[in-house]
């Protein structure tokens, strides 16, 4: 075995430092920064110092996560990690623009970190994925008020990962694309000849309805949004985005622009390398059915199906960065979309009309006792537990809401009243939204990048049952 070090940090400053050499964990040999401890978990070490700022305790940590086969591309792998290791666990809602770098060893490295409150607490948050020689592994760092850079940047520049005696790595490489596959030899594999949709009914929405594509696993990178599929055995991708309204001629616009821009950045073309070839197609439950077949810039196929029910919208990405990977993965792809169907399911209420008569009835502050995340500073801010913690949700006439713990939003019941959602639209948009109501449904939808939706029915409007917790409305306040 040889070892391949690791240099994925450009934004840290540089500094030596006389650490303790030689620990090692899974594939990866490092370095311990003076003063720090290192506990073992399962399937993971952590490494971390506490230390007092201020009268106050506060301190880092680094997270090693041990090693996987790779399934995907650094940046799938990249993206996945963060979506498990720091959407998912810190509740970190920004998805950052990573940095790629490459080992002279045959490893590929992508890094990227964001500033953000964990538990209330503002951290640094970094994450580092190196990925080669079949296998990926991840490591995760968190600093408060820049506390650790130094050591960061040290223990990552001196982070070596065992390589193969023969240096190889990665799936293996593959002949340049033929681009005369036609989309004739596929449109078929989309059910035909179906019955158009009632989608223009406003009490219902269409939806995308198949079955998995087999031979492959969900990757982490669509969260909520959008769903991601990744072949096992080679680099291709499969992805789903849900209905969504559309203003205007989709069927136009998706032969004009391709509707790349509802196409997440990571897989969005950069350019155009070959014209689309359009194709006509049907499937059950939709108006509409349009396939584009095209290459990009770098030569990547990439294969894209709109499809229409009423002034809804849903696409199919498919991604293939060489025809030998076009016709390996393809056939599985393919029982997916055989499978595609478009339903129906209660939609939402409209938010751009207002709560709606029965919504407005509803305005006021509601209070609850929820559990809020907190740190535990005596190991450290990846460390804490939830506690109950007073929750408060105002609803106003106009059909805007915002949720916060500890206090009224404002600071206190009476300036609820006055409450600038303005405001708190610009400094706190997960936490700010809209509501309406529909029969007995109230709909909230919070912004930010998640743009969480909430649904619950109402059988008093002076109680609201929402993720469990029973909110009561307090007097006084609308």
């Amino acid at each position: 075995m040889r070892s391949a070090r690791i240099m994925a940090l450009a934004a840290l400053t540089m500094c030596a430092a006389g650490w303790v050499h030689g620990a090692q964990f899974d594939i990866a040999t490092f370095t311990v920064p003076a003063g720090w401890s290192r506990q073992d978990g399962n399937g993971n070490v952590l490494l971390q110092t506490i230390r007092h700022v201020a009268g106050r305790e506060t301190g880092c940590q680094i997270y090693l996560f041990g090693s996987r086969p790779s399934r995907g591309t650094p940046a799938q792998n990249f993206f996945a990690d963060w979506e498990a290791r720091v959407a998912g666990t810190l509740a970190v809602t920004t998805r950052p623009s990573p940095n790629q770098g490459r080992s002279t060893e045959g490893y590929d490295t992508m890094s990227a970190s964001v500033d953000a409150l964990v538990g209330g607490v503002p951290m640094r948050v970094l994450l580092v994925n190196a990925t080669g020689f079949r296998k990926t592994m991840s490591f995760m760092a968190l600093s408060s008020a820049n506390l650790c850079d130094t050591e960061l940047t040290t223990f990552f520049q001196n982070l070596n990962l065992e390589t193969t005696a023969d240096g190889g790595s990665g799936p293996p490489r593959v002949a340049p694309p033929n681009t005369r596959t036609p989309v004739e030899a596929r449109a078929s594999d989309v059910t035909p000849n179906a019955p158009m949709s009632d989608a223009a009914d406003p009490e219902f929405m269409p939806v995308l309805d198949y079955t998995d594509p087999p031979n492959f696993w969900r990757g982490g990178i669509g969260g909520k949004r959008w769903v991601e599929w990744l072949a096992n055995d080679i680099n291709f991708s499969f992805c789903v985005y849900p209905f969504r309204e559309y203003k205007g001629d989709a069927k136009a616009t998706f032969r004009q622009t391709l509707l790349s821009d509802l196409i997440d950045p990571f897989y969005r073309e950069q350019g155009i390398g070959s014209a689309p070839q359009f194709n006509a197609n049907s499937m059950t439950g939709a108006d509409a059915v349009i396939e584009a077949h095209f290459q990009d810039s770098v030569r990547k196929i990439h294969h894209r199906i709109a499809i229409v029910a009423g002034h809804w919208v849903a696409i199919v990405d498919i991604v293939a960065p060489t025809d030998f990977a076009w016709q390996k993965a393809f056939p599985s792809a393919a029982q997916s979309l055989k499978s595609m169907h478009v339903g129906k399911k209660p939609a939402p209420p409209s938010l751009s009309n207002g709560p709606g008569p029965s919504g407005a009835k509803l305005a006021g502050l509601f209070q609850g006792m929820g559990n809020k995340f907190t740190v535990n500073l005596d190991l450290g801010p990846g460390y804490g537990q939830a506690k109950p913690a007073l929750r408060y949700y105002l609803l106003s006439s106009e059909g805007r809401v915002y949720r916060c713990y500890d206090f009224p939003p404002g600071g206190s019941v009476s300036a609820a009243k006055q409450f600038d959602f303005d405001a708190a639209e610009r400094e706190d948009p997960g936490n700010t939204g809209r509501f309406a109501v529909r029969g007995n449904q109230l709909y909230m939808k919070m912004g930010g990048p998640n743009a969480e939706e909430i649904k619950t029915m109402i059988d008093d409007i002076d109680v609201l049952q929402l993720d469990g917790v029973t909110y009561v409305r307090k007097r006084g306040a609308k």
